[in-house]
């Protein structure tokens, strides 16, 4: 016996609708508490990896102002040295665009 046979047809909705039993494939998703932490999580993620590798290079590029700054205890011209280096990188990506 034949399954298909005993289906009822669908029925034609037109070009481009969605039938409303579908689910929300054609809907935005919501922001639940799950999906905001991933998020804020990836966030948090990509900033303190940007922060570690511009130490890293400042320290190798620039290891004056790295112990000057740990001598004095402040930490003004580290974020100084850092951000002239983002500076001078998105002015050299910009050139190159």
């Amino acid at each position: 016996m034949d399954s298909k046979a005993n289906r009822p047809k669908p029925p034609d909705l037109g070009a481009g609708t969605i039938p409303a039993d579908r689910g929300n494939r054609g809907t935005a998703m919501a922001w639940t508490p799950t999906r905001m932490s991933i998020s804020v999580t990836g966030a948090a993620a990509v900033v303190s990896g940007v922060l570690a590798t511009s130490t890293i290079w400042l320290l190798l590029t620039s290891p004056a102002t790295l112990a000057a700054a740990l001598n004095e205890g402040t930490v003004t011209p580290v974020i100084r040295e850092l951000a002239a280096a983002v500076v001078h990188a998105l002015s050299g990506l910009l050139a190159y665009l």
